[in-house]
């Protein structure tokens, strides 16, 4: 039990509090924190997670970039068999998950950590790093700036948009004692970096003491290049490796993330985690998932084709500069409020990304389909762009 002391139209009175409510009333005072720092913070502007997120229906969604076969088909078989399962608690820690995943990435189960999607992930790493200096590339998705001020971090926003061209000037921005945050490839632009210039960032970081976290959670949809630094985890204690299985393989509503470390970092992140993070369904669908890696191989297929075939022809319009990527998402630059640009897309059901949450209100992003439905959005795209 907890003695809560607290005052009322000036008069002192003491309430009992059990312990889980008292945990339940810190964790309330942590919502309403990261609530109020989304609204207050450069990054933030928009509300995104696709369009449920934004409550609407009959919409071609083209602002989530997630694996543009969606989930593997047995998957669904898969969902319906384990539903009646779902009277009963999950696998408490995700320990099942973890050996899958560590199997599919070839390393002891040890180094995982599964979450709730990449962003509890995120969430728990600044937690393990409370108040202490933390480097941010700038843009990034918002919520590591929310995460990182929320358990009040020191943050440092570093402004690039190519880590490889800017990597002596990076390096020389963390901090000591600190953590860094980096994205390859980068978000939003999906340009991706050479392992070696990530690697000199780690190394960098070694030598300040300093944790180098990589947001991997689209690498796995940038064919042709495997830039993974996912080979140096047991070489460097300071590295963490985030990845999703929300975009590599379309689970995102499913929400199933994990990180990849050593065993001392992974240690001090897994005391935070929730138990039972993960519901049954979501594990279950995420170890079908796992059995299928030509599903990714297979998307790769159309990302390769599909993003040269987009770029080109928007390439062609006066209207809109888009910017070369490496995974299978694109952003372009508009000479219109890229809000403007989303709310007349809507109007022809379809739904692309404002990056004024990433501090560019100017840009849009969307991410690649099928070469129909591709079409259709380049058309769509170039009509409303006009001035």
């Amino acid at each position: 039990m907890v003695i809560k002391k607290s005052f009322n139209n000036s008069t002192l009175f003491y309430s009992i509090v059990s312990a889980p409510v008292q945990c339940l009333y810190s964790a309330m005072r942590n919502y309403l924190k990261a609530d109020t720092i989304r609204t207050q913070h450069i990054m933030t502007g928009t509300t995104h997670g696709g369009a449920r997120s934004m409550g609407l229906e009959d919409i071609t969604d083209y602002s989530t970039s997630v694996n543009p076969l969606g989930m593997h088909h047995t998957i669904y078989n898969t969902l319906r068999d384990v539903l009646d399962q779902s009277t009963e608690y999950p696998d408490i820690y995700n320990t099942s998950l973890e050996q899958d995943i560590s199997k599919y990435l070839g390393i002891k189960p040890e180094y995982v950590t599964a979450t709730n999607g990449a962003t509890d992930t995120i969430y728990n790493i600044c937690r393990h790093m409370t108040q202490k200096p933390v480097l941010i590339q700038f843009p990034i998705f918002g919520e590591y700036v929310t995460a990182a001020k929320l358990y009040n971090c020191n943050t440092i926003l570093q402004q690039t948009d190519n880590i490889t061209r800017d990597k002596d000037k990076f390096i020389q921005a963390i901090p000591q004692d600190g953590c860094v945050f980096v994205c390859n490839p980068s978000a939003p632009t999906g340009r991706l970096a050479c392992h070696s210039t990530i690697h000199d960032i780690i190394k960098a970081g070694k030598d300040a003491n300093c944790t180098v976290v990589v947001d991997e959670c689209f690498i796995e949809l940038t064919p042709d290049r495997d830039e993974s630094v996912l080979k140096y985890v047991k070489r460097y204690a300071n590295l963490v490796i985030i990845r999703t299985m929300t975009k590599s393989f379309g689970l995102a509503g499913l929400r199933v993330g994990y990180c990849i470390a050593n065993d001392t970092i992974t240690k001090g992140i897994r005391q935070y985690r929730i138990p039972w993070c993960i519901g049954t369904v979501a594990q279950t669908a995420a170890k079908e998932a796992l059995k299928h890696p030509e599903h990714i191989t297979d998307a790769h297929q159309i990302i390769r084709t599909q993003m040269p075939f987009m770029y080109n022809i928007l390439s062609e319009s006066p209207y809109m500069e888009p910017i070369r990527s490496d995974a299978n998402y694109m952003v372009i630059r508009t000479k219109q409020l890229a809000t403007t640009i989303q709310n007349k897309l809507l109007k022809r059901k379809i739904l692309v990304r404002d990056c004024t949450s990433f501090g560019m209100p100017y840009h849009i992003r969307i991410s690649t389909k099928t070469h129909d439905k591709n079409k259709i959005l380049c058309e769509q795209l170039i009509e409303s762009c006009r001035v």
